[in-house]
Order: structure tokens, then sequence, then C-alpha cells
């Protein structure tokens, strides 16, 4: 008896489709629940590192519901959608640091997944491909594209909005109405759409702004191979660009009340003009040639790249094949060129490619998986025509990648199955309703952190008040906000020269009674916010002292009135250049660690046009055993001041002034450098413990007080 030919069998068919739709149906749900009980799980105790990560959305989600106005009274710094796309749930779950934790970790992986699933609906208008592309797409991310999970900074929330514009140009709905004797049309797409890019750049400015660009970019070519007139042809284009600003300027004022411009004014002007010479500069990388070789990692490689690369030859595979149409095309090549612009813009500033790829990876990875699902499924639905060796390939090819997706699917689901299964979810319940209901923010939070709280808490008077440079439970524990006139709750976000100015005189003025800072072996980048905030910190050292430390942070307490006035004065001395165009601090051996003021006057340039943010204008210290990191300078500056510490057996500092350019014509030119000796009396654990974060093994027996 002949055996029937399985390809051919219908039945079959159905099975594998019916089989691909329901596994990817359970793997979202299990997903979904997985990511509900971990949020809940996590709530439980809090562990969120001090820098960043949740309080960097609980101090404004707190200002809020102090009636306080984004923009207005504080800034957000990623965008002022981001605290209010997550106030409904942290207002549901208890407005408390539980409330926080879950909806930081729930929100981010649930907009992954709407956002998904809208533009792959968008393109197949299809539920049940849809779903099945959903999850495949989630499974990859999973694995190649860190895009779900909240992380450090919401990457995958702030990157949520533009594929829901994608999802919205791929649908492109005919809604309109006809007004007037006339019937003349108006048609709502365009204004939707100038909405939705307005909304992108709102939860996520960078995210947003480069999708317009891309926008705007591939517009221009339409419009260059458009037959209509040139007036035409400019009427239009400009009409589009005036509905962009319109629409985005109309949400940020509905946002923040009427304050768009001062959110305009933070994004584009403060936070812009401080991204090259304050993030970008270490010990944070920077593009040069020397650390290109970051794009060959085995992330990148393995990981990053293959998407990368898969995603565009299946975009140019799709044009020349014609599969497909003018429209998908049009939407694709927003979303390629929006992950580049992404890349170059924030390249500029900081230089890590694992991370600033993730828009690109994702846009590459989206367009991979519609554009194989598609084919896969044409494949496995074609009519049998003339039969050939090439044709019964493909569709072995295709019946293999779906059973293939079937089974990753299963195997993934059974994965968060056994996840959730470790979970104890009786105590995860109960205890969540409990929470809910929590007044006391140190109730939920991890043993880590219970321990910091308690190391502190004997130290810190009852109704102290306490300005803290990263502003975190210790804070809202006492109902307490930092202090600054900004809104400012990271001394981080005080950029641009008068925010920053503001928030030190602001510190200056109020004279709280403590101060709570992160410890250098804890925090990589004190050294670094030191050479940044030097008034800040010199104010810190000049009339505080240390009284506790912990793990993670350094409480300090200012000193009474008399002792805090009295200060040594130390003379100012100038330096020549010397032989090397250095500037050498000869100071001499001594039995105790020195802290010394440097002042710098100096003129940055760069002759090209437009390119003065690009450059990096460093110090680079030589001779200090406490400090690792180079000074960098502001290029819209003209004189700064920084500290240098030398330990006991450091003899001298040498200074040298360099100069880092991709592009010509960049200089520095150092017109004087002075220092003198400033008292840091009890303060130099500070100095100790960033000696121990470089250098491990020869902390043990140092005393860090």
């Amino acid at each position: 008896m002949k055996k029937p030919k399985i390809l051919g069998q219908i039945t079959l068919k159905q099975a594998l489709l019916f089989t691909a739709v329901f596994v990817s149906i359970a793997h979202l749900l299990v997903f979904v629940g997985y990511a509900v009980f971990a949020a809940l799980g996590n709530g439980l105790a809090m562990d969120s590192y001090a820098a960043n990560g949740t309080f960097q959305l609980y101090n404004p989600l707190r200002r809020l519901l102090d009636g306080e106005v984004l923009a207005r009274d504080f800034p957000f710094f990623h965008g002022v959608g981001v605290p209010l796309l997550h106030f409904p749930l942290f207002y549901v779950m208890g407005h408390n640091l539980f409330a926080v934790e879950v909806a930081k970790l729930l929100l981010s992986p649930l907009l992954f997944l709407i956002s998904s699933f809208l533009l792959f609906w968008a393109y197949f208008r299809n539920v049940k491909k849809a779903v099945f592309t959903t999850s495949i797409f989630t499974v990859i991310s999973l694995l190649c594209i860190d895009a779900i999970w909240a992380g450090n900074s919401l990457l995958g929330l702030r990157t949520a909005f533009p594929f829901i514009t994608a999802a919205f140009m791929l649908w492109r709905p005919d809604w309109h109405v006809n007004i007037g004797k006339h019937k003349t049309r108006v048609d709502f797409y365009y204004p939707i759409l100038y909405t939705l890019m307005g909304i992108s750049v709102a939860c996520g400015t960078e995210q947003g702004l480069a999708f317009m660009l891309a926008y705007v970019l591939i517009r221009v070519i339409q419009y260059i191979r458009s037959k209509e007139t040139i007036k035409k042809r400019v009427l239009a284009f400009v009409g589009e660009l005036f509905g962009i600003a319109l629409a985005t300027y109309v949400v940020l004022s509905i946002m923040t009340l009427g304050h768009a411009h001062e959110a305009l004014y933070y994004a584009l002007v403060e936070v812009s003009g401080d991204q090259g010479w304050y993030f970008g500069a270490p010990p944070n990388s920077f593009l040069q040639l020397s650390n290109l070789d970051q794009l060959f990692t085995n992330r990148m490689l393995f990981y990053m790249l293959p998407i990368i690369i898969g995603g565009v030859v299946a975009y140019i595979i799709g044009v020349k094949k014609a599969l497909l149409s003018k429209k998908e095309t049009f939407v694709f090549s927003i979303l390629l060129l929006y992950g580049l612009v992404v890349f170059a813009v924030s390249a500029t500033g900081y230089w890590a490619p694992s991370a600033q790829l993730i828009p690109l990876e994702r846009a590459a990875g989206v367009i991979l998986v519609a554009i194989a699902t598609r084919v896969i499924y044409n494949l496995i639905r074609a009519k049998k025509s003339t039969p050939n060796t090439k044709g019964k390939g493909f569709s072995v090819l295709a019946f293999g990648l779906l059973l293939g997706s079937i089974i990753a699917l299963g195997y993934n689901t059974a994965v968060f199955l056994q996840k959730i299964d470790w979970m104890p979810l009786r105590h995860i319940i109960t205890e969540s309703k409990k929470a809910r209901h929590s007044t006391d923010d140190a109730e939920y939070v991890s043993t880590a952190w219970r321990k910091r709280l308690e190391a502190f808490a004997p130290h810190i008077e009852k109704g102290a008040r306490v300005w803290s440079t990263y502003t975190s439970v210790y804070d809202s524990i006492r109902q307490q906000k930092n202090g600054s006139s900004g809104g400012e709750d990271y001394i981080i976000h005080a950029l641009g020269p008068a925010r920053r100015n503001h928030y030190t005189q602001d510190f200056i003025t109020q004279k709280p009674d403590y101060v709570i800072t992160l410890s250098p072996s804890y925090f990589k980048y004190e050294e670094w916010l030191w050479t940044r905030h030097w008034a800040f910190y010199k104010e810190l050292q000049d009339n505080y002292t240390i009284i506790a430390t912990n793990d993670s942070h350094v409480l300090w307490k200012r000193r009474a009135g008399t002792a805090a006035q009295k200060k040594t004065s130390h003379p100012k001395h100038h330096i020549q250049k010397d032989a090397n165009g250095d500037y050498v601090i000869t100071a001499g051996a001594a039995n105790n660690i020195r802290v010394f003021e440097v002042s710098v006057r100096y003129n940055a340039r760069s002759i090209l046009p437009m390119t003065a943010k690009l450059p990096r204008y460093l110090l680079e210290l030589s001779g200090s055993s406490l400090q690792k990191h180079p000074v960098s300078l502001p290029q819209y500056d003209t004189s700064w001041s920084f500290p240098v510490a030398l330990a006991p057996n450091d003899s001298s500092i040498r200074i040298s002034p360099k100069v880092y350019s991709l592009i010509p014509g960049a200089s520095l030119e150092i017109q004087d450098v002075s220092y003198r000796e400033v008292t840091a009396q009890n303060n130099l654990y500070i100095y100790q413990s960033n000696f121990c974060l470089h250098n491990a093994n020869k902390c043990e027996g140092i005393n860090k007080r």
C-alpha cells in the first residue's frame, strides 16, 4: 500500500497551524502570569540599585501624589510621560514603595507585548498570526533583545510608543468626517499620527525624537520623488512639520498642565548640553577608534548583530521580491532609520553600543519575524501546482521552522511554568494584599536595604531634615523629598549651569541636618560626581562630618555653628606649565591624606560649526593613589574647580590636558592653573573608599573612618 505524502495532507497543516496558535496563547498567558507574580514578589522585598532603578521612578510619583506638576516643579530625565504612565497602577497598588516596584516591573513587559502585538496585527490583519508572531518575538527578545524588563532605565518602555506609532501607520484607518454642504472631507489619520509621535517623545524623549526625525527624512525622500508641483510639495512638507510640532507641544502641555516649554527646555537644552562632557566621559566610555572593539563583544556577535543583520537582509529581500507593499516598505524603513538615529545620536554622549543598538535590534527583529512568518505561512498554505524539488525543499523548510517554533514556545512555556511553581504563590498573594495598605516603606525591603536603614536609624534625630544626593527609601520613610528648588531628586539631574548652581545654592542656604551620599566603593561614579559638583561636595566637607557608613551609603551630620565656621585658610599657588605641557602639584610626602582644590581657566574650542559638544576636553591625573578618572571640562564654560586627593605616600600629582575627538579642529587652551589645600578633617573615608574600589586587595585593615 502506498504511503500518503505527509506534507500533502491538509489535516496536518491545520493541526500544525492550530497548535502554533494554541501554544502561542498559552505561552503569552503563562509569561504574563509569571510577570505578575514576579512583580508582586519583588515588590514585597524591594532590592533596587541605590542609583536609578526604582527610586528614579518613585521620587517623581511621590511628588505627583503631593500635587506637584511635572516640568514646573520637577523634571523627569527620560520624558514627562513615563511617571504618568506608571501612576495609575502605582496608585491602585497602594501608592507606596511596594506599589512602585510592582508598577515598574509589570508595566514594561505588558507594554512590550501590547506594542508588539499591535504592530504584528497591523502587518498581518490577522489576530492568530499576530498572537503567534508576538509570542515568537517575545522568546527571541528574552534571549537576544533587552527590551522587555524594566532594567535600570526603563528602555523597553521608552521604545514602546515608536512601535505603537508604526503599528498605526501600518493599519492606516480611514477615519474621517464630511463637514458642510459640500461634504468637505476631514481626515483624522494625520492628527492621530502626529499625536502618537508626541506621546512617543513624552514617554521616551530621545526615542520619540529619533522616530520623528526618521519619519521626516523618509517623507523628504517621498516628496522629492513626488510628481506634484514644487509648491504643493513644499506646502505639504511644511504642513507636516507644523502638525508634528503642534501635536507634540499640545501633548506635553496636557501632561505638564501647560508647562510644555519647561519640559522641552530641560530635554533639548539642559540635558542635551551636558550629554557629552558630563555623561560621556570616564568612567563611562566615549566614542574613540580604540574602543570600537565594543561592537564585537560576545553579546554583540552572537545575539545582537545576527538579529540586526537578519532584519536588514529580510527587509532588502522583502523589497526586492515584492513581499512588502509600499506602505509596509515605508513603515519598516522608518523603523530601521529610527534605530540608526538613536544609535548615532546617543553615541555622541557615552559609548555603550550594547545598549544603544537595542532600538535598532528591536526594529530589525520585528521586521525579521514579520517577513519570515509571512513566508512560512504562504509556503504552508500554498496549493500544490507542478511539483518540483525546489518547491518541496521550501515546503519542508517552512514546516520545519513552524515545528521548531512550536517546540521553542512549548519549551519556554514550560520554563516559565517551572519558575512560577518555584514561587511561594500563596505567600505572595496574601502579603501583596497587606502591602497595598502599608504606610511604612521600610516594611517591604530586602535584607540588604533593611540593614542599611538600621545602620543609619540611630544616628538621625526624629524630625531632622535629610538631603540625599540620590533620594531613596531613607527619605520616603521620613516623608521627605530632596529640598532643591528645581525638584531634582538625583544630583545628576541638576543639569545645565543654572540648575547645577541652584541645586548647590539651595543646599548651602537650607543647611540640612544630615546628608546621605553614595559610598565610592559601592558606586563607582562618586568620584565622577566630585569633579562635576565640587561646590556641593566642598560645602559638604567644610560643614559636615561623616558619622556612619554602611555597604552603600555615607551619612554626614552638620557640625554645630562654631565648629562649622572653624576653618584653616590655605594659600593659593599658581602652577606653570612644564616642558611636556603638563601642570605638576608638588606636595611632598606626609602622614595623612591631603585634599587640594584645583582651579583651571581654559578655552575649549571646535572650529567646525555645531561640533563643540562632540570632543572631550579632559585633564588626566597621574600620581594620586586615591583618584583614578580624568576630569572632564564642559565645552561651554571657561573656568572649573575640582578636588585632588593625595595619599600619605603620594608626593605629587601631574595634570595633563588632553583633547579626544574624531572630528578635526578641536583644541583646549589652558590659561591658568592654581591650587590650594582644603581641610577635609574627619571626612577622609570617601577617599579611602574610592581607593578600595580600585584596589580591593590592598584595603584589608585600612581604617576607613
